[in-house]
């Protein structure tokens, strides 16, 4: 179990972003680079990486980090500008969920959280939809790609069932999708009881019947997930097909929990939705 243990810890530890002595000198801590919007949960914070100059404007990809349990998450603007130089003509977005901090001064306003799913509730999806839909109005894309690690992978999943019209691909990486039985299985990999605590919090398993006919949903992740394994993609795939729906999955082989934040699992994943 201690190596279990370990090996979760570390899973985490990547989720939630690098926490160098510069964090505030970095690139996203610009101001010219963030975006805030109001929202009923107060002010919401986004960082803009931009398309090379003299790109033309195409889509918007907007990504969303995870519950990030140990330290304020970054990797999400890293994503973000990764995005935006491999992809020609994107905007791309690193949302920082309701709540959080990033080490830059300000964070996204919000009622604290166990981080354990349950600040998926539907105020922040509300919100982050808003901040969204602000940045739409901004860059007018002829596309938007809402993209999700982890937490923010089951967000995306919400955002498709509860805002359909915002987003024409929903991306979901290393997904929570089934809440009670995510939270069953990490109170026994943790061995922390807080995990079987009455929360709440939304399960986008349970919402998939609401997303629309048609909806362009992709799901990946790792092959060795322990902390979000494959089953719980499968099931949420197998409850979209019994509603009439397609939407496929990639089992990434060897990979775990946060292959996402390497840049070639990630440049693999952009080759793999590019239509």
């Amino acid at each position: 179990m201690k190596s279990v243990l370990a090996a979760l810890g570390t899973a985490l530890i990547l989720c939630q972003g690098s926490a160098a002595a510069d964090e505030a000198q970095a690139w996203y801590c610009d101001a010219q680079a963030i975006r805030w919007t109001k929202t009923e949960l107060g002010d919401q914070k986004a960082v803009v990486a931009l398309p090379k100059e003299g790109e033309t404007i195409e889509r918007l990809v907007v990504f969303l980090h995870g519950d990030a349990a140990r330290r304020d998450p970054t990797y999400q603007y890293k994503s973000a500008d990764f995005i935006a130089k491999n992809w020609p003509g994107t905007v791309a977005v690193g949302m920082l969920r309701p709540s959080y901090k990033d080490g830059c001064g300000k964070g996204s306003d919000g009622a604290d959280s166990f981080k354990m799913g349950d600040n998926y509730t539907p105020q922040v999806v509300a919100s982050l939809a808003a901040s969204i839909r602000a940045l739409k109005d901004e860059f007018n894309p002829k596309q938007t790609i809402i993209m999700g690690h982890s937490g923010g992978s089951a967000l995306t999943g919400l955002l498709a069932a509860r805002y359909g019209a915002l987003q024409d691909m929903s991306v979901m990486i290393s997904c929570p999708c089934d809440l009670p039985k995510w939270r069953q299985m990490m109170a026994k990999l943790t061995e922390n009881p807080r995990w079987k605590n009455d929360m709440p919090g939304l399960s986008a398993t349970a919402e998939v019947g609401t997303i629309p006919v048609g909806a362009d949903v992709r799901l990946f992740v790792g092959a060795n997930d322990r902390v979000t394994p494959p089953f719980l993609s499968e099931e949420f795939v197998a409850a979209a097909k019994a509603r009439g729906m397609e939407f496929p999955l990639t089992i990434v082989p060897d990979a775990s929990h946060d292959f996402i934040v390497e840049q070639r699992q990630l440049k693999a994943v952009l080759d793999a939705i590019r239509d």
